[in-house]
């Protein structure tokens, strides 16, 4: 195994520790904590980490690109754009709210001072947001759906209540997360002018379309 190989199984075992320790609460986040988790010593997390501040946000980057990647899969699956939206909407509100969504909320103050943290959520927020105003300008253009604003509005209004709603079980709102979907679906229907279909039929229709060929 390589020096460059070593080197990313540690960083990788460090980021680990990292949400191991923000699990138990943001408080009690720092390079100590992390270095008892992965039993280094904190010179050793600092080696590989030049700062706990670059630490989070490689944590934190990790997991906004799983999460992206997750939702970009969606948008290319051999589906109408109807469908492809009606199950990227599906996806913008987790059914559990992650121990790494509750760190991510708990520290959006620190975002303010941090200008890698600010880079990283105006990155996820871009992408998801074109995600859906290409999956828009798609279906505008095959006559699936009639926007009534721009399509970058349109994206932007859905991505910006997917961070709302995704918000509501920290603060202690208790809507139902398929009452809060449909709240997205409702704005999306109105802005498109279209009828989405419920997803759990999609994806029925998807795992029954190579049987049927």
């Amino acid at each position: 195994m390589s020096k460059t190989e070593r080197q990313a199984i540690r960083r990788g075992e460090l980021v680990s520790a990292f949400w191991k320790v923000a699990s138990r609460g943001s408080a009690g986040v720092n390079v100590r904590a992390v270095a008892a988790e992965a039993k280094v010593s904190p010179a050793s997390v600092l080696y590989y980490f030049p700062s706990m501040d670059a630490l989070a946000t490689t944590a934190l980057d990790g997991v906004m690109e799983e999460f992206y990647e997750r939702r970009k899969v969606l948008t290319e699956l051999p589906l109408s754009a109807t469908d492809r939206l009606a199950l990227l909407i599906q996806g913008g509100i987790p059914e559990v709210v992650s121990d790494e969504l509750k760190w991510v909320y708990a520290n959006n103050a620190s975002v303010i001072e941090n200008p890698s943290l600010q880079a990283l959520h105006r990155s996820l927020t871009e992408r998801q947001v074109m995600l859906f105003r290409t999956l828009i300008e798609i279906g505008r253009a095959v006559g699936e759906f009639e926007p009534v604003h721009p399509s970058d509005e349109i994206a932007r209004c859905i991505v910006a209540l997917e961070d709302s709603f995704g918000f509501y079980p920290l603060i202690g709102m208790t809507p139902p997360r398929a009452v809060l979907l449909q709240h997205i679906r409702d704005y999306a229907e109105l802005s498109l002018r279209c009828s989405l279909p419920r997803p759990e039929d999609v994806i029925a229709r998807s795992a029954a379309s190579p049987a049927q060929s």
